[in-house]
């Protein structure tokens, strides 16, 4: 490795190496053979030869290398400097790194990505040091390390504990060098001007002003022109004199020459300035950018700006927002910036030619790096000192002797040998074997305070250690807080490494208990974490979606084919002039009972239709009737679907053409009566009219004569056959349903039109759409429009589109024949065909997920519940399921989680709980059981409909293997969220526990991945502790009506975490976290068996109302609960008093419960009463029914589907969302008060309301409270 160090600078030249000069040439040939400090003057091109080192050595990093090279800089305003110009100049792969990324709490494989996706990392040392010390990086992969302003490497900053752990065996070795610049001084006292002088100066100005006078007598000017030259010469008198009083000689001298410079000249060297004044504090460069930039403008077009560290308390600044300065400082939109010593080091603008330090160098280092930023040729640098202050005088003349050796010390390329540095105990380490992880001494301290600052917190609690320091005796005892898995720590030693030496040892402790992982960070399981256990989690929104096998078969060259039928029958809740037919459903295979007798509802603009499926059994069909029946569904199918005949012929003329799977059902019409053959072959076969005389053919005609017979466009038709008939209309393009024959009216009939008067049905064909009608006495046909098609399972009813009139008069001449007969009620029936094989689609497709889904059997309507989304717009969805399963699922996972990691705290076990029912992974479980194809996500549309029989390349199916023993065929493929197919693995959850109990539930959650144990093991506590010295037994018994076995888990349930005794060695946090998830179960199973006919909305906004902190906390605070809790927090303590107080006052005028509550209450007291729970809960063996029994008269009267409130916010966002109105919103803080601010336009009137709480979210609440009901009330008006 390849140590280089360097002061920054950024190189412009875009191929640096033919630029580079001779010593940056022999700098870099000593860097690559040892390791080197650059000591070079600022401004003498170090980055060009970091640049040139980097691109020797990219051989060795260039991926797919493992290896790297890492640019260390400073301060965090220079890693993009130093990043974009090795970007600009090399074409290495060049990452990031800050602190404000929160690369504090990344892991191993995070890091991991990092390096095999950048080969140069530039970085705050900071980081380095502490991905080095958890071996998150190991030197060994570094090829080149470089430390910008390495001077900074003394002390314990993270520079120095770079080079003292990981870079060097022997201390002694390392040498510590300074650069320093070498700029010339001068010197400038200001002295009294003599008056003899100062005399003579003003005779002589006088003397010039009255020669330039006198010389105006012999020009030929206006009167005006010369009283405007004298007031002009007096003027300029004054001012010379001003500044030869007031600021001197020099300033007199600079004010003379100013008055003969042009204008344009003095403009021009204005606008070349670039300044940067150097003050000590963020307060003066506040100050003084105020004040330049209220005074420049009278003289100049300067602009001002400052920049200060963002860490300052002082209007702190954002990396972002100090970038932008800078790069406008370099483009001249700046002049000037007023910067404390953030901008000392490193900062590159060529064109900067004055620095002024306002305030004296505080040290040798800063006045040697403020005087580098001046780095154009002649540029000044102004130093500002006190007249009279001899210190700071002493204190600079030592900074430029200092810096004038060091000079010369390098110019002479001395060699003077460095101390060793004095030896102490920092050097006790603990080091994992395993990944090489150390924590010492000297870092121990740091680890235990950011260990402390990943435990669970609260407003009112931030878990800090504790020390008490015996240095009589020598002993440190270090207190940790209560969800720590160690509770106390002592140690004795050196009494200046007291504390260190018992940090050290509770790192130790913390690792061997595994509170620390093997790279001695906090054990911080994020959901990525758990989700990198589950393997890659790669998702498509575009997602295939199933059809059923059962109604799909490959090509059969057998001369008969069993299908079992299936009477599809249909009756109506609602009068009308139209009768349903049966019709039968005929598979190849036979279908499972819940599906082949089954009973559902379609809705249609008249009302409610109940369609029931019956099995009426097998028949043998021969190939030339299975075609037969083909054509005619297909003829049928696709009139009703196109209104046209355009596409029916391309339909028929693939019915032959059979290559690989193909849906393979029949609907055909029944004869309704209980015989051999109930398939009505007569209305089968009006799709072959045109293959037999059709004036041949009867149905039921007793006449058979020639007064019988009727034109077509096909030839000669009986009206028996006619009055029944579906025919096309080629003069206008429409399809009819005849329903009789119209004996009374013929061609020469009249016809009265709405505007036109009476005309014959003659005249009108002619004129309207100019055809002619040959056969004038033939009674005219009964036609209806066609029907359209709609979704009959929406749960909205459209109406149906109507003509101008339900039924026309149509020549017989004029139509083409499609079927005959075939009566307009069959028509009607199949009319629903299509909506009514949507759902026997869909309860197939639950059927194959059910018996995918092994030992457990429920009915296949709810799994198919479970499997529709609301995108379905069906007649219900999985929303009320899915809120089941959710709290099933949530209560399984904690419940397991709290035994299997009884040493875990809540931090913990939240984060693995939210990593295994997080969206994602459920979502990776539902797509390993390849659920997603069976998702019903798409609101049925008729014309997308696969018509059976026909053959198409839009209705290919491709197969798909479930299993070696069972298959799905995927029609098509649809968009499909994430989130769905994780709502659909709560579903069904929710269906499994619905209809068969908590044992089934599992058995599913099994199935699909997540992994629960469920068997109850009771957990060996810590000895029992004398609860009745620390919490009233009786009193809180005698409340929850329920006698503990073991009373410690009383007090852990009513112990806040800043109450630190030794005493009691938990907080309540485990016990929340459990009792939190029981009673979100207990309370959403309540609700769901107790209103099984709710909406799946409602029962939502039931459970949200019902199952939230701030129900809980009011309920805390009825029952006095508040007095019981024991806390050390003096913020709690006022909140609780201010609550209480408030809660008295509204509670004796108004009911407040849920949403409506008008109190912030402390989240604390919601808390402790989930914690309750969690201890009944443990202390009884797991016994849900007793939690609820226990606590449920405490809840008092439960939310009912009459009492639910929605939360003000979603209520008003809907609203607006309904009624199209515009919401905006605005929030701050002030005065130690949250406000916030709503707004909404509506119908040419503005509600506008602003409330201020003591937190957001009740500011928020209360703001959205007022308007609502202001709205509310106008909207009623």
């Amino acid at each position: 490795m390849t140590i280089v160090d360097m002061e920054s600078e950024s190189a412009d030249q875009v191929s640096p190496l033919p630029f580079a000069r001779s010593y940056q040439v022999e700098a870099l040939e000593k860097a690559m053979k040892r390791n080197t400090i650059v000591y070079l003057e600022t401004g003498s091109g170090k980055t060009l030869i970091a640049i040139m080192l980097l691109r020797s050595y990219a051989y060795l990093f260039r991926k797919p290398s493992p290896c790297f090279s890492v640019f260390l800089v400073p301060q965090v305003v220079l890693v993009t400097q130093q990043a974009e110009a090795l970007k600009r100049h090399t074409d290495l792969k060049v990452g990031m790194y800050w602190g404000s990324m929160g690369v504090d709490f990344w892991d191993a494989p995070t890091w991991k990505q990092e390096v095999d996706k950048y080969e140069v990392l530039v970085m705050t040392p900071a980081i380095l040091l502490s991905a080095l010390r958890h071996s998150f990086l190991s030197l060994n992969m570094i090829k080149v390390l470089i430390f910008d302003e390495c001077h900074h490497a003394r002390g314990n900053h993270a520079y120095a504990c770079i080079l003292k752990v990981y870079t060097c065996a022997n201390e002694s070795v390392l040498a510590q060098f300074v650069p320093f610049s070498t700029p010339s001084f001068k010197y400038y006292t200001y002295v009294e001007i003599p008056s003899s002088a100062r005399a003579g100066i003003i005779a002589e100005l006088e003397k010039l002003a009255k020669e330039h006078l006198l010389a105006l007598a012999t020009l030929d000017l206006k009167s005006s022109t010369v009283n405007s030259i004298k007031k002009r010469l007096s003027k300029i008198c004054s001012s010379i004199t001003y500044c030869l009083d007031e600021l001197g000689i020099l300033m007199a001298l600079k004010a003379a020459q100013s008055f003969s410079v042009s204008q344009n000249d003095f403009v021009f060297s204005l606008e070349k300035i670039r300044c940067i004044i150097f003050v000590e504090r963020v307060i003066a460069a506040m100050v003084l950018e105020s004040f330049l930039n209220e005074i420049l403008p009278t003289y100049n077009s300067w602009k001002t700006k400052y920049v200060a560290g963002n860490n300052s308390g002082l209007q702190s600044q954002t990396r972002k927002k100090q970038n932008e300065t800078v790069e406008d400082f370099r483009k001249g939109l700046v002049n000037i910036i007023v910067s404390t010593s953030i901008l000392e080091e490193g900062l590159d603008v060529q064109s900067c030619n004055l620095v002024v330090g306002f305030d004296p160098a505080s040290n040798i280092c800063s006045f040697i790096q403020s005087q580098g930023r001046a780095r154009m040729p002649n540029s000044d640098y102004l130093m500002m000192v006190e007249r009279g202050d001899m210190d700071t005088q002493s204190r600079l003349k030592k900074y430029i002797s200092g810096a004038k050796r060091m000079r010369e010390d390098s110019l002479s390329h001395s060699l003077v040998p460095c101390k060793p540095l004095p030896d102490d105990s920092s050097g006790e380490v603990y080091r994992v074997n395993s990944t090489g992880a150390i924590v010492t001494l000297s870092s121990s301290v740091s680890l235990i305070y950011f260990y402390c600052s990943r435990l669970p917190s609260d407003e009112y609690f931030k878990p800090t250690p504790r020390f008490d320091i015996d240095k009589d005796q020598g002993i440190c005892t270090l207190y940790l807080p209560k969800s720590c898995q160690v509770k106390e720590v002592s140690a004795q030693g050196n009494g200046n490494l007291l504390k260190q030496t018992a940090c050290l040892k509770a790192c130790i402790q913390l690792h061997q208990a595994g509170a620390l992982t093997d790279h001695l960070v906090p054990d911080m399981v994020l959901k990525e974490t758990v989700q990198l256990k589950l393997g890659k989690i790669h998702y498509d929104t575009e997602q295939p979606s199933y059809f059923p096998p059962e109604l799909v078969s490959q090509f059969s060259a057998l001369s008969q084919t069993t299908y079992h039928f299936y009477s599809i029958r249909m009756k109506s809740e609602f009068p009308g002039n139209l009768h349903f037919k049966d019709v039968l459903l005929g598979t190849r295979v036979k279908l499972e009972d819940d599906i082949g007798n089954t009973c559902f509802r379609l809705e249609d603009h008249l009302g409610t239709i109940a369609v029931t499926l019956s099995y009426v059994g097998g028949f043998d069909l021969t190939q030339d009737e299975v075609l037969l029946c083909r054509r005619f569904q297909i003829t049928l199918f696709r009139v009703l679907l196109d209104h046209s005949v355009e596409n029916l012929l391309a339909a028929l003329d693939g019915l032959h053409l059979r290559d690989g799977p193909a849906l393979d059902y029949l609907l055909v019409p029944s004869t309704h009566e209980q015989k051999a053959s109930l398939i009505d072959w007569e209305v089968i076969r009006s799709v072959n009219f045109t293959s037999h005389k059709p004036w041949e053919r009867h149905v039921d005609c007793s006449a058979k004569d020639a007064s019988c017979i009727l034109h077509t466009k096909d030839g000669l038709f009986c009206t028996c056959v006619l009055q029944n008939a579906l025919v096309y209309t080629p003069h206008n393009g429409y399809v009819y349903c005849t329903r009789g024959i119209l004996s009374n009216l013929n061609a020469n009939s009249v016809l009265t039109m709405r505007n036109s008067g009476d005309v014959t049905y003659m005249e009108y064909y002619e004129k309207r759409h100019e055809v002619q009608l040959n056969f004038v006495d033939e009674p005219l046909l009964n036609g209806r429009h066609i029907f359209t098609l709609h979704n009959n399972l929406h749960m909205t009813r459209k109406k149906e589109k109507e003509h101008d009139r339900e039924y026309v008069e149509l020549p017989p001449e004029l139509c083409h024949v499609i079927l005959a007969p075939i009566s307009v009620d069959m028509i009607y029936s199949y009319k629903f065909m299509p909506s009514v094989m949507q759902r026997v689609e869909s309860l197939l497709i639950a059927l194959n997920l059910k018996k995918n889904i092994p030992k457990v059997n429920i009915p296949t309507i709810k799994v198919l519940e479970a499997i529709t989304t609301k995108k379905c717009q069906d007649q219900f969805h999985l929303e009320s399921l899915e809120t089941l399963g959710d709290s099933f699922l949530k209560y399984a996972v904690c419940q397991h989680l709290f035994q299997e990691y009884h040493t875990h705290h809540e931090g913990l076990l939240s984060s693995i709980k939210d990593g295994m029912i997080s969206n994602v992974t459920l979502c990776k479980f539902g797509c390993d059981k390849k659920l997603q194809g069976f998702i019903r996500n798409e609101c049925f549309e008729p014309k997308g409909w696969m018509v059976p029989g026909q053959s198409s390349a839009a209705y290919a199916l491709v197969n798909d293997y479930l299993s070696e023993s069972r298959n799905m065929y995927i029609a098509r493929r649809m968009n499909l969220k994430r989130k769905s197919v994780a709502d659909v693995v709560e579903a069904l959850i929710g269906a499994y526990l619905s209809e068969g109990g908590e044992l089934a539930a599992l058995t599913f959650m099994n199935w699909v991945g997540i992994k629960v144990d469920f068997t109850t093991t009771m957990i060996q506590r810590e000895p029992s502790i004398q609860a009745e010295k620390l919490v009233n037994v009786r009193y809180m018994e005698s409340l929850l009506n329920y006698k503990f076995k073991d009373k410690s888990l009383l007090v852990e349930a009513l112990t806040h975490g800043s109450y630190m005794i030794p005493e009691i060695p938990r907080c309540y946090q485990r016990l929340e976290f459990l009792g939190d998830s029981v009673l979100d179960y207990l309370i959403t199973k309540h609700l769901y068996g107790e209103y099984p006919n709710l909406s799946p909305g409602l029962l939502t906004d039931m459970r949200s109302a019902s199952v939230n902190n701030e129900c809980y906390a009011q309920v805390a605070v009825k029952s006095n609960l508040h007095k019981h809790v024991l806390h050390a927090s003096h913020d709690l303590h006022k909140h609780i008093s201010r609550t209480v107080s408030e809660f008295e006052r509204l509670s004796s005028v108004q009911s407040s419960f849920g949403w409506e509550s008008e109190i912030a209450f402390p989240k604390v007291l919601g808390d402790v009463i989930e914690s309750l729970a969690g201890a009944i809960h443990v202390d009884s063996g797991y016994n849900k029914e007793v939690v609820f029994a226990s606590i449920k008269p405490l809840l008092g009267c439960m939310i009912t589907p009459e009492t639910v409130k929605l939360h003000p916010v979603r209520e008003l966002t809907e609203l607006c969302q309904k009624a199209q109105f515009e919401l905006s919103k605005a929030k701050g803080f002030e005065n130690g008060e949250a406000f916030f601010t709503v707004e909404v336009e509506a119908k040419e009137m503005s509600f506008a309301h602003t409330a201020r709480a003591s937190d957001k979210k009740m500011a928020k609440k209360l703001a959205y409270k007022e308007v609502l009901n202001s709205l509310k009330k106008s909207l009623d008006s």
